[in-house]
């Protein structure tokens, strides 16, 4: 009898346990910029074979890459990874921004504002804000997910403490 009682219970327990949440907001801001991330590390990889292409090899050898591509998910990684609360979205953002919906005018807005802070507080910017920057004054990023993308990791720089 003590069994079933306890059986009972625990299947009663099972019935009532939470679904599992879905993504957190930094899931979502990871998986919506990853192909800009990785993007970035191309850029960033195509520049420095372009300057030297044996001594890219040579880094990617040095740094234990398995080719350029493993450079490359890594630099993504990187970014995603330290930028991830300036890059987490609510779910209803996700589908706002996967809808098209950002606002070009307002996201380099905040961009030029980021980078005249910075400029006034003598800030230098990590080298893949650096390539970041130069992708959309290039015009290769002239908006969308990769102008919102930059905007938001030049503002997370503003308040993180300098190397």
């Amino acid at each position: 009898m003590r069994i079933v009682s306890l059986l009972g219970g625990l299947l009663t327990l099972a019935a009532c346990a939470p679904e599992a949440a879905g993504p957190t907001p930094n899931q979502r801001g990871a998986a919506l910029f990853a192909p800009v991330a990785t993007a970035l590390g191309s850029s960033i990889a195509l520049d420095l074979k372009t300057r030297n292409p044996s001594g890219f090899q040579d880094y990617i050898q040095q740094n234990g890459f398995k080719d350029e591509a493993g450079f490359i998910q890594n630099v993504a990684t990187e970014v995603l990874s330290r930028y991830g609360d300036a890059l987490s979205v609510s779910a209803a953002m996700e589908a706002e921004l996967k809808a098209g919906k950002w606002d070009d005018a307002w996201n380099r807005k905040k961009m030029d504002k980021a980078l005249a802070a910075l400029s006034a507080k003598k800030m230098s910017l990590p080298q893949a804000c650096q390539y970041a920057v130069k992708n959309v004054q290039s015009d290769a990023w002239k908006g969308g997910l990769p102008l919102e993308f930059v905007a938001r990791m030049l503002e997370a720089q503003l308040t993180m403490p300098a190397h």
